[in-house]
């Protein structure tokens, strides 16, 4: 079984809201880009729900990242 405490392969809904504002992104643009509702994207960012991104999701975040010029040490 798996400890809450233990950390997720997934980024954080802080995570993602950290990197949408660095790149000046509405929501409906980051949920366009993840292929995910506004809706989505506003419950991960509040803490709602968990982000569980897709592989190719992943990719895209970690393009982003890149866009970004972050890297993990420097996401919440």
């Amino acid at each position: 079984m798996v400890e809450r405490s233990e950390k997720n392969s997934n980024p954080s809904g802080e995570m993602i809201r950290t990197l949408r504002k660095a790149l000046e992104l509405t929501q409906v643009e980051m949920a366009e880009i993840f292929g995910v509702s506004r809706r989505a994207i506003q419950r991960w960012e509040k803490g709602d729900d968990e982000p569980r991104l897709t592989l190719g999701q992943v990719r895209i975040f970690i393009q982003l990242m890149q866009k970004a010029g972050f890297n993990w040490e420097m996401l919440p």
